[in-house]
């Protein structure tokens, strides 16, 4: 495992118990019809991994759910709850193109106040800009953004690194490295945020993309690390199989695969659809 395994292990069970007392529920009942009562000790004990179909079948039982979103904690512009609403809808259905159109309404800036309430609004539509390929409107919001909010604001490691994506995806990687490297210096030094997450994920997942598979295995690597240190979740499942296939392309399979489980499994703990980062 890339976590440690009693730590997962401890993790797994933490969970699982929190889940069952949650819905109030004995042992003995989560176990009915899956396995023995004793299993679900030695699991919610760290002691006992349980193969993928038992484990399905319990996280089915307990309702697990915890739902995908782009970020783990969407920053809000003050004083306006329905047009937060509305991004955070949006961007959890990945519609980004209607996120796009719907922020270009001249109204929606005019009701904004300070500028970081201005910073927020145009790192949201720089993002869906980014998403349907509008890579010169993108390029104009993230720089607006960039512009407006302070230097020690959590939303700036996100906005340099949603520009490094940009300049990455336009082959301009040398700029998009600076980038990711200021984004990457901002995370060490700010107080964390679950969104802090994203910036190795997103720099590995360029560096995958552009066949950089050794560099894209020690940023996903260092993206683990900072997860765990943390005691997140947050894009650790996507990370862990993005991970995977940077080992399988360097012709480490057996780890890939081992890497791979790990993150899949956490995918079916917390009901997680993976991005599909092999696709176009």
């Amino acid at each position: 495992m890339m976590i440690d395994e009693a730590t997962f292990l401890s993790k797994l069970g933490v969970t699982l118990r929190q889940s069952r007392k949650a819905k109030r529920l004995t042992q003995k009942q989560v176990a009915e019809g899956i396995c023995v009562q004793s299993l679900i000790s030695a699991i919610e004990h760290g002691q006992y991994l349980p193969n993928a179909m038992v484990f399905a079948q319990i996280c089915q039982r307990l309702g697990l759910s915890m739902d995908q979103a782009v970020l783990a904690r969407y920053p809000k512009i003050e004083a306006q709850q329905t047009l937060n609403n509305e991004i955070e809808r949006l961007c959890n259905q990945h519609a980004y193109r209607a996120l796009a159109t719907y922020l270009s309404q001249p109204a929606l800036q005019d009701q904004l106040l300070t500028d970081h309430d201005l910073a927020i609004f145009y790192y949201y539509r720089g993002v869906a800009n980014f998403q349907t390929r509008q890579f010169a409107e993108a390029q104009k919001d993230l720089r607006l953004s960039l512009d407006l909010v302070a230097a020690d604001d959590s939303l700036r490691p996100l906005i340099l690194s949603a520009s490094g994506c940009l300049n990455a995806q336009k082959d301009y990687w040398r700029l998009a490295l600076r980038q990711f490297e200021q984004a990457q210096t901002l995370v060490s030094v700010l107080p964390y945020d679950e969104n802090f997450n994203c910036v190795a994920y997103q720099l590995g997942l360029c560096q995958f993309k552009a066949g950089q598979y050794v560099a894209a295995k020690q940023t996903l690597q260092a993206g683990v690390q900072l997860i765990t240190t943390q005691q997140s979740h947050y894009l650790l499942a996507d990370t862990l199989v993005l991970l995977a296939a940077c080992l399988d392309q360097l012709g480490d399979h057996a780890t890939a695969k081992n890497v791979q489980a790990e993150g899949q499994m956490l995918a079916t703990l917390f009901k997680l659809q993976l991005y599909q980062f092999d696709e176009e």
